[in-house]
Parts: structure tokens; sequence; C-alpha cells
């Protein structure tokens, strides 16, 4: 009777315990949210600030410093929010994640790839607030008297970098080109890496003919000439229009001109790149997947009754998201560079958008004069943003790898 009454006692203390982990749980999201909506109108506060012109340009270096005070804050609330979350949500848990930052930290390259990688997307989000002049894209903000006037201007106090071929400032079209380098890199990989992971758990996980056709596809994808095969489809689909309506209608439904115009003229690239990028993504899965089917934890969720869904989703594809994360690293800066050759060749980038390749398009004929820097600026960026992502890549590589060791 009391081994009863005493167990009793500690299933409510176990039941007060997680009511009370649970409210924890619930005043830390509140908090959490609130804060980072905080953040957010602060953020809206800075974009909303007068843009910055040839006669204020005084005004940058407070902008820049109200950008770092910003971001040295947002640091800070991350930092407690982690401790907070570490203490709430895996208060019975070893944190994996945690040993591998501190083998990451260890490798100093890795750790330079990073400031790199953080710095690109600092730039990247705030770039309406650190471009001295307002988004050389837009045309309300081109002005051609002045233009006319800074064509080709070499670097001085008012164009820190000077102005490309069009008289926008160099320097904004680096800024605001981050953006379209940083975000195709990221969308393009990541799509590529559903496709991969998806055909390579199917593929791995069921076997068969199915695990035959996919390879088969796979193999069919490789075998394609990668630039060549881009620049192919870029350049057939972007002479092409054509409409899909809703019979009896005339709604139209889907319209290849203003698809193909979207992000600058940029989406052709991403449908093409995240077609043909999955296969390194499938084939790494594949053969992480076939090791891991077999092992005693699969094992025991199919004797508990679990589908294919749950185990392939909550068991198999968590244990081999490592080198997912380090070819997804990798393949970011892979993305940049082929943009930026596209980009070159006249395939990427649409006119008057700005971009790292298109930079480097428009000042190609004037690489060997004394306005070379019209192609050596955006040359340094691309170069800075790949070893970045290189090292970072590395760096992950073997911060996921227990058996290396530094």
């Amino acid at each position: 009777m009391a081994r009863r009454i005493g167990d009793e006692k500690d299933l409510e203390k176990l039941l007060a315990r997680r009511r009370e982990n649970f409210k924890e749980k619930v005043r830390f999201t509140l908090v959490f949210s609130a804060i980072v909506a905080g953040f957010g109108l602060a953020y809206s506060m800075l974009g909303k600030a007068g843009a910055l012109g040839p006669t204020n340009m005084s005004t940058l270096p407070q902008r820049v410093l109200a950008v770092c005070l910003y971001v040295v804050g947002f640091y800070i609330f991350l930092k407690v929010a982690y401790r907070y979350f570490d203490r709430i949500f895996f208060k019975f848990r070893t944190n994996t994640w945690e040993l591998t930052w501190r083998r990451f930290r260890r490798n100093n390259a890795a750790s330079l790839g990073l400031l790199i990688i953080i710095t690109l997307v600092i730039i990247a989000i705030f770039a309406n607030v650190l471009s001295p002049y307002p988004d050389p894209s837009r045309t309300v903000n081109y002005d051609p008297n002045y233009a006319l006037k800074h064509l080709e201007e070499p670097p001085s106090k008012a164009h820190i970098l000077g102005t490309d071929r069009n008289g926008r400032d160099m320097l904004s079209v680096l800024i605001y080109g981050s953006r379209i380098s940083l975000a195709l890199g990221l969308s393009v990989e990541l799509t590529a890496s559903l496709i991969g992971i998806a055909f390579g758990s199917i593929a791995a996980y069921y076997g068969g003919w199915t695990d035959k056709l996919l390879n088969v596809i796979n193999d069919i994808v490789m075998a394609f000439p990668f630039l060549l095969f881009v620049i192919v489809l870029v350049s057939v689909f972007r002479q092409v229009y054509f409409t899909i309506k809703i019979p009896f209608t005339g709604i139209v439904i889907f319209d290849s001109a203003k698809m193909f115009a979207l992000w600058n003229g940029l989406f052709l690239i991403f449908i093409a790149l995240a077609l043909l990028n999955w296969s390194g993504v499938y084939r790494v899965v594949r053969s992480r997947i076939l090791s891991v089917k077999e092992m005693e934890f699969v094992e025991a969720a199919r004797a508990v009754g679990a589908n294919d869904r749950r185990i392939i989703l909550r068991h198999i594809i968590p244990n081999v998201l490592s080198p997912i994360i380090v070819l997804v690293t990798l393949g970011i800066a892979g993305v940049i560079l082929t943009e930026a050759a596209l980009s070159y060749l006249g395939f990427g980038a649409a006119e008057g958008a700005v971009s790292w390749g298109r930079a480097i398009f428009e000042g190609r004929e004037y690489a060997t004069t004394s306005k070379a820097f019209l192609v050596f600026f955006p040359g340094i960026a691309i170069v800075i943003s790949i070893l970045g992502f290189n090292s970072l890549g590395d760096g992950l590589r073997d911060a996921f790898d227990p058996r290396m060791k530094r």
C-alpha cells in the first residue's frame, strides 16, 4: 500500500514537472516571438530611412553604425535565447550539435569562411541601408542626366569603387548584387537537395525496379554537359512563348513570357540548375541509406508498427543530414560561379539587372585598359564569396566527422 502511494506521488511530481516545462515552452515561444517582431519593426524603420544620394554621403557612416549595433543586439539576443532554448527543450537530451560546433570552432579556415558568409548575408539583408545609392536596378532610381556625367568614372570620394558603363555606383551594384547571388545559390541548392533526398530515399529504401529506374534517370542527368545544357535550355526557352488557358474561359494560368522574366530573367537559370544539381545529393543519400536502413533502430521502428513514411522521415533521413549540409554549402559556391559564367556569356541576368556576373559582362571590354576596375571589383566579390562557402563546407565536413582530429 505504501509503495502504491509512493508511485502515485512520483507520478504526480512527474506530471507537475511536465506541466511546468510546457508552461516554460509557451512563455519562451511568446517572448521570443515578441522580441523577433520588435527586431523586424526596427529593420523596417531602418529601411524607411531616406535614400542616400550624391548630396548626403556623409550619413553613410551613421547608417553603417546603426546596422552594426542592430546585428550585435540581435546576436546577443540569439545567444541568450539559445541558452534558454537548450535548457527547456533539451533538458533530458544530449545536444550533438553543440559537440559539432566545438569541433568546427577549432578550424580557423572554417571560422573565417563562416565570418565571410555572415558578412555577405548582413550586406544582402541591409542592402537598402548600407548602399550609398538607391537600388540601381530600379528605373525610378536612375537619373540619365546624372549618369551621363559619370560614365565609367574611376574610384572617387562620391563613388568609392567608381561607376559602371551605365553611370551607376559600382559599390551599390555589388551590394545589391549580393542579394541575387546568395538567393539564387541558396534556392537552387535547397530545391536540388529536396529532389535528391526524395529520389535517393525512395531508391535506397524500396530497391528493386524503383532503384533501377531512378538510377537510370540519374545517369541520364549526369551524362549532359552541365554548362552547355543550361545555355541551350536558357537560349531556347527565351525564344519560345506560349500560354496555358482554362478551356472555354480564356483565363490564363501560365504565361511563359511573364514566368521567364521573373527574378530579372534568372528564373530560367534557377529551373535549369535545380534540375541538374540534384544528382550529387541523390548519390550520397542513396549510398548512406543503403547502409543505414538495415540497422537495429530501423528494425525496431518497423517492429513497433511504424509505416514507411515515418521510418524514412523520422529515423533514416536525420541520420544522413550531415553530408547533405556539406554538399549544399559547397554547392552554393558552384551556383554563384555558374551564374557568373552564364552572365558573362550573355545568358544570365537581363539588361539593367544588378548581379556580379552581369557587372563582369558589362565591363569585359575594359579588362585590359585603365578601366579594369569594372571587372576587378565584381571578380573580387565572386572570389571572396566562393572562398567563404568552400572554407565553410570543408570545415563542416570535418566537424560532422568525429574521427577528424584538429
